[in-house]
């Protein structure tokens, strides 16, 4: 269930066993893995479901020096998170990613 809590008044009381605060990858994630295990779970997102504005960004407001892109450019303030413009992949890992490599320090 979805709810906003603009719907709300102070007569409503909402308790669960856990309170995830943040739906970006890990929030969403979490909260799914304990739902599937019987955990009541309430997940908070400061921007709602819809699609982040100009104004719900202004905490990732900042710039960069050295070229570098600045942290609202990486940062989404909607549900999600960054999720919603990462152009990546997640995939296992492989064998070779655990090897040890003379030229990366700390490898293996």
């Amino acid at each position: 269930m979805i709810l906003s809590s603009q719907s709300l008044d102070n007569e409503n009381d909402i308790s669960s066993h856990i309170c995830i605060v943040g739906a970006g990858a890990a929030g969403i994630s979490l909260a799914c893995e304990l739902d599937g295990a019987g955990v009541s779970v309430i997940l908070l997102e400061a921007s709602g479901t819809g699609f982040f504005g100009r104004v719900s960004q202004n905490p990732y407001a900042g710039t960069a020096t050295g070229g570098h892109l600045p942290p609202s450019d990486f940062h989404r303030r909607a549900f999600g998170d960054a999720t919603t413009i990462w152009g990546g992949r997640c995939i296992p890992y492989d064998p070779i990613d655990f090897e040890r490599r003379d030229y990366a320090l700390n490898s293996g």
